[in-house]
């Protein structure tokens, strides 16, 4: 009967102070839902969440300035770096296992249709081939499209399991059949479980081979190292990120450079600058 004594007297106290009781309760309630929450949101932006299983040891370059000589305030920026940069400038850097390339287009009201489906809105992931390689997708059916698809341009597509649904009603043996995107005539090479928004960086309807995007151009054009490609550097080891982001830091210096070089040797030989 010792033992129960606090137990009677707690609940005799709860039953006399019922209010004071009350907010207590809630207000620890309220306390661990919110530590919870933030766990979560914090769990999801920075954890190992499909289909970025290897944030731990990725590096992100988003847009970067550009600031005219002599005219620091006139500086331009896009939504990302130039396909260059992940094409030929990134690849080259140590400890860097792959770099993926992608973009998403909000600007263009991308639609797609099947036979006996009305268009739909839907929304665009164009990527490399790297891009699987870095993000690990789970494929229910089919394959990814490969860097040889992304350089003929090939009008194939990896789409998510909710679009599959919509467009031909299931998910099984999707692989090979068609259907139309923004007018065009488009394959499905594959099918990947859904990718929740919660993963920005990979989250779409559908995955398109880069060069299918407006603007995306394997050259430099005027615009030098802007442009709108979001670049994804698979490291080795999670202990080298800070060496590689001092790599990344560093080669637009480089590229200054370099082209200061050819232009002098260019002017040495004669030609016209």
């Amino acid at each position: 009967s010792s033992a129960l004594r606090p137990r009677r007297e707690a609940w005799t106290l709860m039953r006399q102070n019922r209010l004071f009781t009350g907010i207590y309760v809630v207000g620890t309630g309220l306390s661990i839902a919110l530590v919870m929450t933030l766990f979560i949101i914090f769990y999801v932006k920075f954890g190992p969440v499909y289909p970025e299983y290897n944030r731990d040891r990725t590096l992100v370059v988003k847009p970067v300035k550009r600031y005219p000589k002599g005219k620091p305030e006139n500086w331009n920026i896009y939504g990302g770096v130039a396909y260059y940069v992940v094409d030929q400038m990134l690849p080259g850097l140590p400890h860097v296992e792959r770099v993926a390339g992608s973009m998403i287009d909000f600007w263009e009201n991308y639609q797609v249709s099947a036979t006996d489906v009305k268009p739909f809105k839907a929304v665009p992931r164009f990527a490399n081939g790297a891009f699987w390689e870095v993000f690990s997708f789970r494929f229910t059916d089919g394959r990814p499209f490969t860097q040889e698809d992304v350089e003929a341009r090939a009008r194939v597509a990896v789409i998510g399991e909710s679009l599959a649904r919509r467009l031909f009603a299931t998910t099984e043996g999707v692989t090979g059949r068609h259907f139309s995107f923004n007018g065009r005539d488009y394959r499905v090479c594959g099918v990947v479980q859904d990718v929740s928004n919660a993963t920005p960086n990979t989250a779409g309807d559908l995955w398109v081979p880069l060069f299918n995007a407006q603007y995306i151009s394997k050259e430099l054009d005027r615009h030098g190292l802007l442009g709108n490609v979001y670049a994804y550097l698979l490291v080795d080891d999670a202990e080298n990120l800070e060496a590689v982001r001092g790599e990344v830091q560093a080669w637009p210096r480089r590229v200054t450079e370099l082209r200061g070089d050819a232009l002098r040797k260019r002017l040495r030989n004669g030609a016209s600058p």
